[in-house]
């Protein structure tokens, strides 16, 4: 039935029977195509018998996996190499005066700490330890965002359990560390909480509560924004924006919405945001707060093609998605007049970002993979680079009114992070705030970028890393990684773990394929909707150069990627089942279709995939969804589906329905594992020693498919 035999004498039990698919399968039928479903029954993940199959399967694949015989030894150096660096920062926010929150994990630590420091050499305190919180609840806690005032005086920090992202937020004084407020709860996203100028409120955007009997795909719809006042009920909280404020105002039930303020700003920003980056913006000025009625006016309309957009004064500067490589626009708030601040050049404008002192914005370069920083100061006719040698990727962070400069982090594929400063004449300098790592040197690596033909001729940008003096005998065990959606780029990075793949002989190759921001707005539309075929189709071309320059062969060859790039690899796997020997699709989007119409968060990303009550939408969706695609009798690669089961982005029921199809069609007689962490959502928030585990399976799940000696587990597959 499953296409394979798998038996370990330490794991007795077998896989939990699957209802067999048969004509009476539920199906979809719109504009005259009809989809069988025959797995739809594991979308209840209420159901006690859904929850007994996928844990039977979770079981199972953790018994197969621990039986490796190199797993322990694979997991002890990937522990190893997190100890070379004594912790990593995750966010910093430079403050007047010098002071800097900081959200630290020391390498003895599962997540990460808040900090306030008395600049780069002063002394600090600990504000907030999310185990504090795993102590009384007995499960891993991650601080998902902290948002200091004004003032300075109170920070917001949300706190989600297990990785389900669902933020609960608490108000906390940064002298004392204490909870000031009751908390709220279902604050998804940090960086749309907007204080008060006066640091006595804040806006914001919740999720309420699922209800008795709702359905699961209606819990995110209707968003509202909200103003809270300090010392004051959540009860009493202030609607101020959203379309059960003003049906006027015409604001998709999809969107969430959202007020932007700026303490250097008399106006307010309000934006409905979808996954749509194409945006809508109204304003009003901040005074309408204490009024009976605030009269949003709309300023920005999605013909406008904005993405992004800074408030500064009485200006809004815009990101324009004008193709093929967007401009930055300013609008004043007070005029309407319109200009260009930086014109659509020769290489796509990426970021923007405003700190007091400057408007900043990043360029991707020519090839497509690495970063430039620019400064602009704010009155400017003309930008300045900021040279920062060595630096691919380029990570800016928040500075307060009141203080100066900017804090960069930057990386590459052979660089390790850290993080210099640049003031408010542009000047750089080195801070010490990210340890370099001690034992291992990036300077062993080599980085290649090349342009690989895809099948339609068009040049995508491939990135090959591996240790110096790599034989390219087509031998080499290699992992292809592939994102390709919501304009969002492949960066180069690096960390100490990755060495983990380079010391057991391993090439990393990414694939810089269409849907991504590589090369712009046209690049990222031309794997979009009705062209998203040329995602997979892009990965397909840079296995195969992989393949065809010897780094590799098809044996030794897997595909990995994570949430949306999970329709990336699962078309890529069942379009060419030949051409890979792995496939792992992470928390992925493997049921596009499925995904739209019954995805608690389905309805935000229609904008993305397409809208199922469109036939142009639905068309889309069926093109792209891999688990239509499965066909039974046919020989795929080893598959390994790892998921966070609190997943709040992709339910956990996408890759368990692929594993189910999957394992029903093959005939490799090659492993197709569920791997559930019941402690886990969609990766973001995780537990350290959860992302130990999971890079510990991976490599050697891989290591064990390639053949190679010491990774077969203890029984051989029957």
């Amino acid at each position: 039935m499953f296409g394979y035999a798998l038996f370990l004498t330490v794991y007795a039990a077998a896989l939990p029977a699957l209802p067999p698919a048969t004509p009476q399968a539920p199906t979809d039928t719109r504009f005259g195509i009809t989809l069988r479903d025959p797995d739809r029954w594991l979308h209840d993940l209420q159901n006690p018998d859904v929850q007994q199959w996928i844990k039977g399967q979770a079981d199972y694949a953790r018994a197969v996996l621990d039986s490796i015989p190199a797993r322990a030894a694979t997991l002890a150096d990937i522990e190893r190499l997190e100890q070379t660096t004594t912790a990593r920062i995750e966010d910093v926010v430079l403050m007047p005066g010098g002071r800097l929150l900081l959200r630290r994990r020391e390498a003895d630590r599962d997540a990460a700490r808040l900090y306030l420091s008395e600049g780069y050499a002063g002394p600090e305190r600990m504000l907030v330890d999310p185990d504090d919180w795993k102590k009384r609840t007995g499960k891993p806690h991650a601080i998902d965002y902290a948002v200091p005032s004004p003032d300075g005086k109170l920070v917001v920090v949300g706190l989600a359990e297990g990785g389900a992202e669902m933020a609960t937020a608490h108000v906390v004084d940064v002298v004392t560390g204490k909870v000031t407020e009751a908390p709220i709860t279902g604050i998804w996203f940090g960086d749309w909480i907007a204080w008060l100028p006066d640091s006595s409120g804040f806006a914001y955007n919740r999720i309420p509560d699922l209800q008795p009997g709702q359905d699961a795909t209606q819990q995110r719809l209707n968003t509202q924004a909200w103003l809270h006042r300090l010392g004051t009920d959540r009860s009493t909280d202030t609607l101020i924006f959203g379309n059960r404020y003003d049906e006027s105002l015409a604001i998709d039930p999809t969107a969430y919405a959202v007020v932007f303020m700026s303490p250097g700003s008399d106006h307010m920003v309000a934006a409905p945001l979808t996954v749509e980056n194409r945006l809508t913006l109204f304003t009003a000025p901040r005074a309408e707060l204490g009024a009976d009625r605030i009269r949003w006016r709309k300023v920005i309309t999605t013909e406008d093609a904005v993405r992004d957009f800074v408030l500064h004064g009485d200006d809004l500067y815009l990101l324009s998605a004008t193709e093929p490589n967007r401009r930055i626009e300013r609008l004043s708030l007070k005029t309407g007049a319109r200009d260009t601040v930086v014109a659509n050049g020769a290489v796509p404008i990426d970021d923007i970002h405003g700190t007091p002192d400057a408007l900043y914005y990043v360029t991707k370069r020519a090839s497509g993979v690495g970063s430039d920083l620019h400064r602009m100061p704010w009155g400017a006719r003309a930008a300045v680079p900021v040279k920062l040698p060595g630096f691919d990727t380029l990570q800016l962070y928040p500075t307060q009114h009141g203080a100066q400069g900017l804090h960069v982090l930057g990386t590459g594929w052979g660089r390790f992070a850290a993080i210099r400063y640049v003031d408010a004449q542009g000047r750089i300098r080195d801070t010490d705030l990210q340890p370099s790592p001690k034992g291992v040197n990036a300077a062993d690596l080599v980085a290649t970028i090349v342009q690989v033909t895809s099948h339609d001729g068009t040049l995508v940008p491939l990135s090959i890393v591996h240790r110096r003096g790599l034989a390219r005998d087509g031998r080499n065990p290699t992992l292809l990684q592939g994102y390709g959606a919501y304009g969002i780029n492949t960066d180069p990075v690096l960390v100490p773990a990755h060495f983990a793949y380079f010391d057991r002989g391993f090439v990393r190759a990414f694939c810089h394929v269409r849907g991504g921001g590589e090369k712009g707005e046209a690049w990222y539309r031309a794997g979009f909707q009705a062209t998203k075929a040329n995602t997979w189709k892009d990965f397909i071309a840079c296995a195969e150069y992989l393949v065809k320059e010897k780094y590799t062969s098809s044996a030794r060859l897997a595909g990995l990627g994570g949430s949306a790039g999970g329709i990336l690899i699962s078309n890529a796997m069942v379009e060419r089942p030949d051409l890979f020997g792995v496939m792992m699709p992470a928390v992925g989007v493997n049921d596009s279709v499925g995904a739209a119409l019954y995805d608690p968060n389905g309805p935000a990303n229609w904008p993305e995939f397409g809208d199922p009550n469109t036939e142009a939408g639905f068309k889309s969706l069926v093109g792209m969804s891999a688990y239509q695609k499965v066909r039974d009798g046919t020989a795929f690669p080893a598959v390994m589906l790892p998921h966070g089961y609190n997943d709040p982005r992709v339910a956990v029921w996408h890759s368990a329905k692929m594993a189910a199809r999957l394992q029903r069609a093959t005939t490799s007689g090659k492993p197709v594992l569920l791997n559930v962490d019941y402690e886990a959502g969609h990766g973001i928030g995780s537990a350290q020693s959860a992302v130990n585990k999971e890079r510990a399976d991976l490599i050697t799940f891989m290591l064990w498919q390639f053949g190679v000696e010491g990774y077969a587990p203890a029984v051989k597959p029957q």
